[in-house]
């Protein structure tokens, strides 16, 4: 009896062991996908040695039964704030894709005592105030996509083999976030966002070159820009990671800079 009490001590310390505990990865999709979306990343991750969560927020993905034009962005952040809570989360490397850097940004401003790292993966970083419809701006065409209280764009269409795309709570996008925690920035970013990347023929009036990072509201302007390939999608897999060197950079190298770092988007040509 006392050995086995003595060996399920051991391994119960080896498992609580800083250096030996598995990355816990949190992943928030972006709007009208799901955790689904994921799968494949998912099994890429733990095979590197990540403890990999994937969020499905309300009204989206699996939960698409619980869709409602009342859904707000802060429905989307208590999703992800709940995961962390009831699971018990530390030390979290939280991903946010597209539409999900609104979350994991509100997410950081409630809980950053539990975050290691923020990664803005091809998403918003938003500034205290800011909305996605505002980030956005014109680059989709919102009022045209919107019917019911929801986001439907051409591609969301009724009918399709699951898993699919599903219209998206118009509120999400409207609602500004509020970011007012200063020890928010205590989470190191890493970003990879080409949602401010202008793309125009001329200089913005802002000043800012064309197909250069336009600056990202909510991080500090002494961090260091760096610039990956990828391609259309960054969270679809090639055959091989060795063909995906932006994306296995911002995953795989646990060597991560001190200081934190915006990745933004290149597609190749």
């Amino acid at each position: 009896m006392r050995f086995h009490l003595i060996r399920l001590c051991l391994l119960l310390a080896l498992a609580c062991h800083p250096l030996l505990a598995k990355p816990v990865m949190l992943i928030v999709h972006g709007a009208w996908g799901g955790a689904w979306q994921f799968a494949k990343i998912d099994s890429l991750l733990r095979e590197q040695g990540y403890d990999v969560r994937r969020v499905t927020l309300t009204g989206l993905g699996e939960r698409a039964h619980f869709a409602s034009p009342d859904i707000e962005l802060e429905t989307h952040i208590e999703d992800v704030l709940n995961v962390t809570r009831f699971e018990d989360l530390a030390d979290i490397i939280l991903v946010g894709q597209s539409y999900g850097g609104m979350v994991i940004s509100g997410v950081a401003d409630r809980l950053p005592e539990r975050i290691a790292r923020l990664v803005y993966l091809d998403a918003m970083v938003p500034d205290d105030g800011d909305s996605a419809a505002a980030l956005i701006g014109n680059r989709l065409p919102l009022s045209e996509m919107t019917r019911d209280g929801f986001i439907i764009p051409v591609w969301v269409k009724p009918g399709k083999p699951h898993p699919i795309d599903v219209p998206h709570p118009l509120k999400t996008f409207t609602d500004p976030i509020s970011l007012k925690n200063p020890d928010r920035e205590k989470s190191r970013p890493h970003t990879f966002s080409p949602w401010r990347q202008v793309s125009a023929p001329k200089p913005t009036p802002s000043g800012h070159p064309p197909n250069a990072p336009a600056p990202v509201a909510g991080l500090s302007s002494n961090l260091k820009a760096i610039t990956i390939r990828t391609g259309a999608n960054p969270l679809k897999p090639p055959p091989s990671w060795d063909r995906w060197p932006g994306i296995n950079r911002v995953f795989f190298d646990r060597k991560w800079p001190a200081s934190a770092g915006r990745l933004s988007c290149s597609r190749p040509t």
